[in-house]
């Protein structure tokens, strides 16, 4: 079942509180914006709300302490998180070994995930970082690898979710920003799709920041949304 979340990319929890308050919205990314002003607060915010949280943070850094972040996001009871899987093999391998050491003393199920190619990068732009592969064939050997050391999935556009799954398996969950509406509005956004075309290229939760964030009924369009991953 596809779910949607929110992208919070607010300030602080003043401003994140009225799109707390929106029906059929449960799922909220917390990413370095707002976490840099509000910390662990914001976390605990929205748990008290009975609301599930992806803390996008990004986490990449030599193996022990990507794998000490990870304890960390585990005892903090988020839902999801996130690593670079540029990062290397053994930092991930590292990274997921300490998640389930984690999940299993506090008895949580956080999830991690690996971030592959930021859907803001075009072909020029990794070529401009020494990528010699497309942006779709370094998404699927970068989700290959986090597959093999036992990632619960990976944040890719939803151009390339239905490839990843092929590549992986159906269970290894796809996590796409990168969504539109209608397919309207890219702002920095690269490689995107349209919300119902993301559903059908095989995204697992849909990432929506701006289409909400911006729109003159943040009600009425998170409705919209969900009704067109629901059918």
């Amino acid at each position: 079942m596809v779910e949607l979340i929110f992208a919070l990319d607010v300030d602080n929890i003043e401003e994140a509180e009225p799109f707390v308050e929106i029906p059929g919205l449960e799922f909220y990314k917390v990413g370095l914006q707002l976490f840099l002003k509000e910390g662990y607060r914001v976390v605990e915010f929205l748990k008290q709300r009975e609301k599930k949280v992806f803390l996008d943070l990004k986490f990449h850094d030599i193996p022990n302490t990507v794998a000490s972040a990870a304890r960390q996001a585990v005892r903090m009871g988020v839902d999801v998180f996130n690593i670079h899987i540029t990062g290397g093999y053994e930092m991930v391998r590292r990274a997921v070994e300490a998640t389930r050491d984690e999940n299993e003393k506090m008895g949580r199920s956080s999830l991690i995930i690996g971030v592959t190619i930021l859907t803001s990068l075009s072909q020029e732009d990794l070529e401009r970082v020494g990528f010699s592969l497309s942006p779709k064939e370094a998404v699927i050997h970068l989700a290959k690898m986090g597959f093999e050391a036992g990632l619960d999935g990976v944040v890719c556009s939803p151009v390339e979710a239905k490839k990843i799954k092929e590549n992986t398996s159906n269970s290894f969950l796809t996590f796409t920003p990168g969504i539109t509406l209608y397919g309207g509005s890219r702002d920095d956004q690269k490689r995107t799709m349209s919300v119902r075309e993301a559903v059908e290229n095989g995204s697992d939760f849909l990432i929506v920041g701006r289409p909400i964030r911006n729109s003159p009924d943040p009600v009425r369009t998170v409705a919209e949304i969900l009704r067109i991953i629901h059918g």
